[in-house]
């Protein structure tokens, strides 16, 4: 009797899927395409703005010993030095001084200047420039370092010309303008 139990039974209906289920409507579809490439955009320039303060970082790191090496020159001979007199000599003429720095020289007053090389199309031959910041009149006082158009607090003066041509988006925050701690 179970048996005539079990085939009496109706089957179960399916439930029939809604006709919206069917498919992806197409404005759907390019609402979420237009918001991917929204979001994609906004990436890639915040992106490109990573990589450009990544170059700047690296002027620190390629001038340090450099800065040393012009402070030790400036403690021994009482002048700022040329770049023939610390800077070492590269391997090769034209090798790149780092991933993103072509060059680096000294100019007047000890300033470091950086010159980017064409990895970057956006800092292409530009410049970024560290000057030594003393105070006047007090000859034992640490010589700190500031770069771009970032002015010193006085009485501090930063020597050397200032040849920065980095617009001010593509600096790190220490060398924007403003009053250097």
């Amino acid at each position: 009797m179970a048996d005539d139990v079990r085939q009496s039974r109706p089957a179960a209906a399916l439930p029939t899927p809604p006709a919206a289920a069917a498919g992806v409507d197409p404005l759907e579809l390019a609402a979420v395409v237009a918001l991917i490439a929204v979001l994609v955009t906004a990436a890639l320039h915040y992106y490109q703005l990573a990589l450009f303060k990544s170059a700047t970082v690296e002027a620190f790191a390629v001038t340090q010993t450099l800065r040393y090496d012009v402070l030790a020159f400036q403690a021994r001979h009482g002048r700022w030095p040329s770049t023939a007199e610390v800077a070492p000599p590269r391997s090769r003429p034209g090798d790149d001084v780092g991933n993103n720095v072509a060059t680096v020289e000294v100019g007047d007053g000890g300033a470091l200047t950086v010159t980017f090389n064409d990895d970057l199309p956006a800092l292409a031959g530009r410049h970024l420039t560290l000057r030594p910041v003393v105070v006047p009149d007090q000859p034992s006082t640490t010589v700190r370092w500031t770069c771009g158009r970032r002015a010193p607090a006085p009485p501090a003066v930063a020597l050397g010309t200032d040849r920065t041509d980095l617009p001010d988006d593509l600096l790190v925050h220490v060398c924007r303008n403003g009053v250097a701690p």
